[in-house]
């Protein structure tokens, strides 16, 4: 049984196998880098933060196929989140996220 601090995917929509995202530190405290690959045309890409009720708190646009942004999460309460990719309206990966 793998432990879910291990930054495993929780799922991958997509049949883009080579698409990566890596959320560090996780548990976050006030920043966390989202590191991230998109193989493959950039057609909308984007980065979506959502709440545990699934609403969207944070949208961060997507220029490169691969990068690292920092998020600041010092205005987000504690608890759980998702971190989703998506390229073209269309999930591609995401992983869970905690805020201490």
């Amino acid at each position: 049984m793998q432990n879910w601090r291990d930054n495993t995917a929780l799922c991958i929509v997509d049949s883009l196998s080579a698409a990566g995202l890596t959320l560090e530190p996780n548990p976050a405290g006030a920043h966390v880098n989202i590191a991230y690959t998109m193989p493959g045309e950039l057609q909308v890409p984007q980065i979506k933060i959502y709440n545990v009720l699934g609403e969207i708190v944070t949208i961060i646009p997507v220029a490169d196929h691969t990068d690292t942004k920092t998020l600041d999460m010092t205005g987000y309460a504690a608890g759980v989140y998702l971190v989703v990719l998506e390229k073209n309206h269309r999930k591609v990966i995401a992983k869970q996220l905690i805020k201490q």
